[in-house]
């Protein structure tokens, strides 16, 4: 059991690849805040959906609705710096503050959950992280002590669980409670978000007719099957990562395939996530003498040495 999170998450890691994720997920914040989504939603309604429930006391939604361009604003700002590496750990809480609120927001008047389940945790991971100790103006301006190399891979590992753990939600809410379950298993409700997204759909812009008889049940069956089977197999990322990219690669083909029915947020969201599963070709960050890790010699070697 020496691959579970658990004991991955004591294994030497990148400072490279830490820093690499914070500039990407940090790039990926910042077009959600300046994407034109928010401001037209309040421009269409100022009452969110009924159907809906906030996770922010109801003071604070009020806020953000009333300051929802200063927010945005703030919101950028914050993207720049934790991009740059310039205040990071100050600008990763401002940044996480103001995307869990606007994406409170987001879904309280669209219903779509898209960026929240995943970026919420995945920037409060950043902010708990020594994630400036590369590629960012902190570490040219304040040099810190270097840090055990386990201290960059950590994250990296949690964050993999986190998005282990969305899958596996993901998987189970398809089945439980049972009735639900052969409902979903049937092909019926892919069926339906099939044919109640066709105008929406790629398939539609490019062919202009549906890939087969949308009438018959038997192919949405099988797709609904597959859809349990790989998200549940996100699983064994928690265990083992000796099958990570063709439980990664099978879960961006499924998200490929959603965006074709037309619902496209969750490829890019998987591609980025993909990042974490980079293996850096030295699993030792050593940029210099003074940062994080060293590679020790043997001591075979260093017997060998003093005997010589």
């Amino acid at each position: 059991m020496n691959d579970w999170i658990g004991a991955r998450c004591r294994l030497p890691g990148s400072a490279l690849h830490l820093a690499i994720i914070r500039i990407v997920f940090a790039m990926h914040a910042l077009t959600v805040l300046t994407s034109p989504s928010l401001p037209l939603i309040r421009r269409l309604s100022d009452e969110p959906l009924l159907s809906t429930h906030t996770m922010l006391p109801p003071a604070l939604e009020q806020l953000v609705i009333r300051r929802l361009d200063l927010i945005i604003a703030v919101g950028v700002i914050a993207a720049v710096f934790v991009i740059v590496g310039l205040a990071t750990r100050t600008a990763s809480w401002i940044l996480l503050a103001v995307f869990l609120s606007t994406q409170n927001y987001f879904f309280r008047f669209s219903l779509f959950h898209d960026d929240w389940l995943y970026f919420n945790f995945y920037l409060l991971v950043l902010c708990l992280s020594r994630s400036a100790d590369r590629l960012a103006l902190d570490a040219l301006i304040r040099p810190r002590p270097a840090a055990a190399s386990p201290a960059y891979r950590w994250p990296v590992e949690v964050m993999i669980g986190w998005f282990s753990l969305v899958y596996i939600s993901a998987g189970i809410a398809k089945l439980m409670p049972l009735r639900k379950g052969v409902l979903w298993l049937g092909g019926s409700s892919l069926q339906h978000f099939a044919v109640h997204f066709y105008f929406d759909s790629p398939i539609y812009w490019l062919l202009g007719h549906p890939l087969f008889d949308y009438s018959t049940r038997w192919p949405f069956c099988v797709g609904a099957v597959a859809t349990v089977l790989i998200e549940l197999s996100a699983g064994l990322l928690l265990v083992t990562r000796t099958a990570d990219a063709w439980i990664v690669g099978a879960i961006i083909l499924l998200h490929v395939g959603v965006a074709l029915l037309g619902i496209p947020g969750f490829v890019q969201i998987s591609i980025l996530s993909s990042l974490l599963f980079l293996r850096p070709r030295s699993s030792v960050t050593a940029a210099s003498s003074g940062s994080s890790g060293h590679i020790a010699r043997s001591p075979t070697r260093r017997s060998a040495r003093r005997g010589a």
